[in-house]
This record gives structure tokens, sequence and C-alpha cells, in this order.
């Protein structure tokens, strides 16, 4: 009983040695959030409250994990789905009106769509929404 007794408490020091390491690691780090991350846990630590807030949220992922150039609203729908939500009734409006909030601007055109990236405004609202996790 003594040696099982022992054993627990060696695994739970373990365990808190590993939390502290992580810990620290992160506090080094800065945001959580790595190219590893999923785009879903992303999207859901933004808080978004409307699909422009989730488009800004899926557009920062893209260009700032993914190496992305920007998207277009069929990418918008592949990511909603990967996110498993389901996009906005129309996705180019949702990145149009984000936009005109000044989160996104149009960058280019790829295969006949628009093009959209986060403007530094858009970039400044994500990154205070997941500094505060």
């Amino acid at each position: 009983m003594k040696d099982e007794h022992q054993e627990i408490r060696d695994e739970l020091d373990a365990l808190r040695s590993r939390v502290a390491e992580l810990e620290k690691q992160i506090q080094e780090d800065g945001p959580a959030f790595t190219a590893a991350s999923d785009l879903r846990s992303f999207v859901e630590a933004t808080d978004p409250s409307s699909h422009t807030e989730r488009a800004l949220a899926i557009c920062y992922y893209l260009e700032f994990h993914d190496d992305s150039k920007g998207i277009t609203s069929r990418k918008l729908d592949e990511r909603y789905k990967e996110c498993r939500l389901p996009p906005p009734a129309n996705s180019s409006d949702v990145l149009r009106r984000a936009g005109e909030n000044g989160w996104l601007m149009r960058r280019d055109e790829e295969e006949g769509s628009t093009l959209w990236c986060v403007t530094a405004d858009g970039q400044q609202i994500i990154e205070n929404r997941t500094a505060q996790e």
C-alpha cells in the first residue's frame, strides 16, 4: 500500500513539473496558438459574434499560421466546413462587410474571385482577442 501511494505521489510530482514547464513556455512564446493549432480552436478563441468576425478570424489564421496570401469566398466556405460550421448564405457579402469595417482589404484576384487579406486594424482586433487567453 505504501509503495502504491508513493508511486501516485511521484506521478503527481512529474505532472506538476510538466505543467509548470508548459506554462513557462506559453509565457515566453506569447500567444498560445501556433501553426500546429487547428483552425476551429483558433476561431473559437476569438469569440466571434457574427459571420463577419468569424471571417476575419479565419482569414487571420490562414495568413499568419498557414502562410496564405488571403481568402476568397469559396475558400471561406471551405474553412467554415473545416470548422464544422454552416457557412454564411453569401460569403462574398461577409467578406465585403469585413472590408467596409476596415478589417480586410482587397489584395488581388484568384481564379476570377476577389482575394481578401487582413488589414492592420483587423490584425490588431484578433491579436487583442487571442492575447486575453
